[in-house]
This record gives C-alpha cells, sequence and structure tokens, in this order.
C-alpha cells in the first residue's frame, strides 16, 4: 500500500501504550495438531482465519498453541486526540484477548472504552451481526469513543456511547475480525455454542475487571445480532439463576433493525416494499403466491435438521419467487453468499453483481446435486426464466423490468440510496486502518489480518438463519429485564414493519398490554424522531430518518434514545396531544 496515504510521521506514531495487568492462562490446553483430510477442509480453515499466517506470537501464543506467556491486555492511548481534559485524560481505553473456557484453543478479542464515569455507567457489550463481522465497524462507524478520517487520523465522536456507558466490543464468533483459534472444533454453527462463548468471555471479562461487576449489564446490536443477543440474554439469566459463575447485573437488551423471528419478518418484505412504492400491485401478488411455501422453508430450516437436509434444494429454489425482490438485487438473506460477503456488514451480501454461490458450493460438497437440480427444470419452468437453477445464479432482473429503474442497484441497506461500488458503504479506511502492522503490533494481534467479514463464519451458521430466537425472550420480560427493539424506517433488509409485527405477536405476560398501548413520537428538542410503543420491559421505536445502521445515520438519537432508555425515560418530552400522520407501528 503507498506510504504517501499515510498520516505524516507514519504509522510508528499512531499508538502509545502501557501494559495494565495480566491475564492469566489457568487451563491445561490440549494438544493442537490438527489434520485435514482435504486441501478444501485447510482452506476453509484458514479463511475462518483458525491460522495466523505466520509463526509469531499472537500476545504469546506460536503456532502451535503452546502457552508461552501470559496473555496480555494492553491500555490504550491514541495519539492526535486531545487528552488535555482531565476528565478525558482519565479515560482508559483496552484491548486484548480472552481465553474461552470451554474451548480448544479459542482467543476471543474485544476492545473496551470505559466512560466518564465508569463506576457508575452502566457496562453495554455491542455485537455486530454479519453473521461474521467485526465490531470494530461499529466501534469507528457508528457508536464508538472515535471516528476514522480519510487521512487515518483519529477523531473524537461526538455522540459516542462512550459518554453514558462503558463500552465493551467484541469479535464474535470465532473466526470474526481479530479472533482466533487453532482448531476446527471451535467453529459454531448454532446460537446455544455462541452465547456459551459469550458467556464464558464475559465470566473471563468480569474476573480480571472486578470493579465492574455491580454495575448494570445492557447488550446491544443490529443485524444479525437479533439472532445473538436474545441467546446471549438468555443465557446469562440462566446463569445467574444458577449461579454459575460471577453475577452479571444483566438489567436489558437491545436489538437494532435485527433479523430475530424470520418466519414474522420474511412476510413482511412484500409488505414494506408495496408500501414504500418499490414494487407494483402485480409484483406483490406474484411473489406472495409462493407464500406458503416459503413459510415451510422457514419452519424447516430453523427446526429440523435432517428434514431440511433432504427437502433444502426443492424448497430453496421455490423460495426464490417469493423473495425474488431481495435476490433481485442479491442481498438474499437465505444463506445468499456472495463473492464479496466478507465484506458485508449486516444480513445478506453485498448486492451489485455479485452472484449466488450457495448452489455452487453445496454441489462441489454433493457431487449428484447439479443433477438433482438440472431435473427441476422439468417440473418448475417458470423459475429458469428468472434463475439458473444449474447453478443458483439470478439471471439480470429479466422479469422485473415492470419494478422501479434502478431497484437492481438498490441500497437495501437505505433505500433511499444508492450502493457505493460493491459495499454499499464504504468501509475501507477501518480496513487500512487496522491492517497496518504496527496498528496490530499496538493491539497485541500479532500478524492477523483484519478481515471486516468473515464468509467461512457465515457459512458455518447456515442452518442457525431461520431459527426463532423470539422463544427466549418471554421469560425474559416476565422477569422484568427490559427489551428495546428499534429500527430504522428506510432499511428494507431487517425492516421495521417486520420487527414491529414479531413484536407485536410475541406471547409474553403483559402482550395485550403492549398491544393496546399508545402510539408516541419520540421527541428530541423540537423535532419528531421516531414513533414508539411502551408497555412495561417492553419497548419498540421506529427511527425516522435512518436505515439499517441507526447510530450511524442519526448518532444524537440513537445515543438519547439509550440514554433515556437506561433511565426508563424513553416518552420524555413527548407532547400528549401531538399526532403523527404516518404509518402507524402495529397499523399494517
Amino acid at each position: 500500500m503507498d506510504d504517501s496515504n499515510w498520516v505524516s510521521g507514519g504509522w510508528g506514531a499512531l499508538f502509545t501504550l502501557d501494559f495494565n495487568h495480566e491475564v492469566e492462562l489457568h487451563e491445561e490446553r490440549p494438544s493442537l495438531n490438527p489434520k485435514f483430510p482435504t486441501l478444501q477442509a485447510e482452506k476453509l480453515i484458514r479463511e475462518l482465519n483458525l491460522f495466523p499466517k505466520d509463526a509469531e506470537a499472537v500476545n504469546g501464543m506460536d503456532w502451535e498453541g503452546e502457552s508461552t506467556k501470559k496473555l496480555v491486555e494492553r491500555r490504550l492511548r491514541f495519539p492526535g486526540i486531545d487528552y488535555s481534559d482531565a476528565s478525558v485524560k482519565d479515560l482508559s481505553q483496552h484491548a486484548g484477548y480472552y481465553k474461552l473456557r470451554h474451548s480448544l484453543a479459542a482467543r476471543m478479542f474485544y476492545l473496551f472504552f470505559e466512560s466518564r464515569d465508569s463506576r457508575k455507567d452502566p457496562v453495554v457489550i455491542w455485537l455486530t451481526g454479519g453473521p461474521g463481522c467485526g465490531s470494530e465497524l461499529a466501534l469507528f462507524y457508528e457508536n464508538g469513543p472515535f471516528t476514522i478520517a480519510t487521512n487515518m487520523s483519529l477523531m473524537w465522536n461526538d455522540w459516542g456511547w462512550d459518554k453514558i456507558s462503558n463500552l465493551l466490543y467484541v469479535d464474535q464468533p470465532i473466526g470474526t475480525g481479530f479472533s482466533y483459534s487453532s482448531d476446527l472444533r471451535d467453529i459454531r454453527h448454532n446460537e446455544e455454542a455462541i452465547s456459551n462463548d459469550l458467556f464464558d468471555f464475559l465470566q473471563a471479562f468480569f474476573e480480571e475487571h472486578p470493579l465492574f461487576t455491580n454495575n448494570d449489564f445492557y447488550i446491544a446490536g443490529e443485524s444479525y445480532a437479533g439472532h445473538y443477543i436474545p441467546a446471549l440474554a438468555a443465557r446469562i439469566h440462566r446463569g445467574n439463576k444458577a449461579k454459575g459463575g460471577i453475577h452479571i447485573n444483566l438489567k436489558g437488551f437491545a436489538i437494532g433493525n435485527g433479523l430475530t423471528n424470520p418466519q414474522i419478518q420474511y412476510k413482511a418484505y412484500t409488505d414494506y416494499a408495496l408500501e414504500m412504492g418499490m414494487i407494483e400491485k402485480t409484483d406483490y401478488d406474484r411473489i406472495n403466491k409462493v407464500l406458503p411455501v416459503c413459510e415451510m422453508a422457514i419452519k424447516l430450516c430453523g427446526n429440523f435438521f435432517f428434514f431440511f437436509f433432504f427437502f433444502f434444494f426443492t424448497l430453496w429454489f421455490l423460495l426464490f419467487p417469493f423473495y425474488v425482490l431481495v435476490s433481485s438485487f442479491n442481498p438474499s438473506v437465505c444463506a445468499h453468499i456472495g463473492k464479496d460477503d466478507k465484506k458485508t456488514h449486516g444480513v445478506g451480501s453485498l448486492g451489485g453483481s455479485a452472484p449466488n454461490e450457495a448452489g455452487m458450493e453445496m454441489g462441489n460438497l454433493f457431487p449428484g446435486l447439479n443433477l438433482f437440480l438440472s431435473l427441476h427444470r422439468l417440473w418448475i419452468p417458470i423459475l429458469d426464466e428468472e434463475f439458473d437453477l444449474l447453478t443458483g445464479i439470478p439471471r439480470p432482473c429479466p422479469a422485473y423490468s415492470r419494478m422501479e429503474n434502478g431497484l437492481c442497484s438498490l441500497q437495501y441497506y437505505d433505500i433511499r440510496k444508492t450502493c457505493e461500488g460493491s459495499l454499499c458503504y464504504d468501509f475501507s479506511n477501518m480496513e487500512k486502518f487496522l491492517n497496518q502492522k504496527p496498528v496490530r503490533a499496538a493491539l497485541g494481534v500479532g500478524d492477523i489480518e483484519f478481515v471486516p467479514c468473515s464468509p467461512a463464519v457465515y457459512q458455518a451458521l447456515l442452518m442457525d438463519w431461520m431459527r426463532n430466537l423470539e422463544v427466549g425472550i418471554p421469560d425474559l420480560l416476565d422477569d422484568g429485564i427490559k427489551l428495546l427493539v428499534y429500527a430504522g424506517e428506510y432499511d428494507l433488509i431487517c425492516n421495521w414493519l417486520g420487527n414491529s409485527r414479531w413484536v407485536h405477536a410475541m406471547e409474553w405476560g403483559g402482550q395485550l398490554e403492549f398491544q393496546a398501548a399508545p402510539e408516541v413520537p419520540f421527541v428530541i428538542g423540537d423535532s419528531k424522531a421516531g414513533l414508539m410503543k411502551i408497555h412495561g420491559p417492553l419497548t419498540f421505536l421506529k427511527v425516522h430518518d435512518a436505515g439499517h445502521m441507526v447510530p450511524m445515520d442519526q448518532p444524537r438519537v440513537a445515543l438519547e434514545m439509550l440514554k433515556r432508555w437506561f433511565e426508563n425515560k424513553l416518552p420524555e418530552n413527548t407532547p400528549a396531544e401531538s399526532k403523527e400522520p404516518e404509518k402507524r407501528v402495529a397499523q399494517m
């Protein structure tokens, strides 16, 4: 990379480090000399960041994973940031790894930023979706203390959540971001395993940071974290009840534009698209004809491994017409894996011209599959007008000319915009920033390359996509643990309508009261920033003028939302007589 693009003075002066305290490794490690039967398997593992490229230690761990030194948590100071203010100077910023107790060789990476009033403010763990996307995306582009300028310098974020909370960003599942393992068996395929890893991580974190154990604790995140967050909340709640380790003072969890109940949310795609003028009524009717098949596919995907495996491809290709709205511009959430998925942020692939490789990948694993797909042409000929059933690659929008011009290039994270290249959002500064050797050395990650989103983690969780993670939420609500579901109104992929529907349909002790609760505007200053409904521990908020990434699109609103939610004051400053002339959150 051309050094001329770097900050004057070079990267060597980017970080100044103090060593804080050390994290002991107490457990014996198994022998780690995994053997793999094929080159394909080795390729998969390397894609998953399981092996550092070099034998150089990662925080003291050598190639074979033997413990040569203690893991070190590093305390960071960022040059170029004004530390003259005493309250800012006293901030503590940490980065490091923790060994996961029940893994074989996994190391989970995190960054921790203490707030201005760290002993009183809550601890918030942030989980980015994907699945397989590093939480550094949120740190630098949404709600972290800093943003990255075009010249690679760091600037304070005026609306960073560290102003009111102690922020913990974690790269998970293993293989995401800087997190890694040297054992294939540490790959995770479901939320039970992922939540257990996160619980083990939190136990290690609070053991080393005991001053924070009495602070209120919240979980937050977006997109595919609509799976991670309820699973982790339930795991913490079970652990607390069973007194299994350090008590975590869980007070609530917040899901932003999440995928939580696919069966309900997928049915909202066509309604949302029609309401927003993205499709015509004729397209709406045509796509909805296969709605029952889509519902069946989702049920099978989420619940019956063997049955799903047997019928997957039949149901997959029947599902395509229903999901044409999204797959026509390549963001399919039903296991659509594009070439550039390793760089995508949220649910789905990257758009543009990236083909659907799911069929091809599975065809490589199961040699008889291509013949099976070819036979589909005999009895589903209409599908072949739009999809090459032999490969699973969507044809370039042939049957959707009746839709609005430019739909194929639509920004499905924000329908007001068009994609900027293959990523839809430009996260290139973060990638450049984190992949410089001095930066990796400062963070203690050795030679592990940062990948914003891992395609291998994505693939490992294909069987997890359609599972309903709402099922564990009612017990949490009934025990008084708060839930905030918020959604930017211009996101298609995890739209507000689908999120509103699953929240209203959820059966819990306060369901009827929540459904009957009034809808009131969320007001900041003189502006109506959203529309919300609240009863007891449950809040739903539709955020105005925002897409998939609410803290990025509306940073002030997101910070105020979090603050009032912490304080149980979300309706604050809401004029009682105000009525919104818009589609109500429970109307459709």
